[in-house]
């Protein structure tokens, strides 16, 4: 949300689209790419949904100039899939969050799975000074 906020404030005549609610998984990448702000797991809503990106994928213009995408991990080999969805031009790598580290050893591991988002991007990336983790892996990059 801070991003978003503070595109706008430099860039007020830009259109910026950001992910809604916690839309930073596999499927909420995608629907934050549609701008579609709603997502329940039943068939009608499945239904829907398709219908709703279909139709904007062959015949809606782009309602943004940028978009603010969050990519968010719970398992190794997740961020991999997520840059096959939407490779970003700038990354930003705020912080490691261990909520969601079942699927990983220990947050070195997940680190090392953030970072490919930072590697793949097309243009700049920017890293937490403040974060352990994003320093340690700044060679990487």
């Amino acid at each position: 949300m801070i991003i978003t906020q503070t595109l706008q404030h430099f860039f007020p005549k830009l259109k910026i689209s950001t992910s809604a609610k916690n839309f930073n998984g596999e499927l909420g990448l995608s629907l934050s790419i549609f701008e579609i702000d709603e997502w329940k797991p039943n068939p009608w809503c499945f239904i829907k949904t398709l219908f709703l990106a279909t139709k904007k994928a062959l015949f809606a213009k782009k309602n943004y100039d940028i978009i603010v995408l969050e990519y968010g991990i719970d398992r190794p080999k997740e961020m991999e899939f997520l840059i096959t969805i939407a490779k970003p031009h700038v990354g930003i790598f705020t912080a490691i969050d261990v909520v969601h580290s079942e699927q990983f050893g220990n947050p070195n591991e997940i680190a090392k799975e953030e970072v490919k988002m930072i590697q793949n991007t097309r243009e700049v990336a920017f890293l937490n000074e403040n974060d352990l983790y994003a320093m340690q892996l700044k060679d990487q990059i």
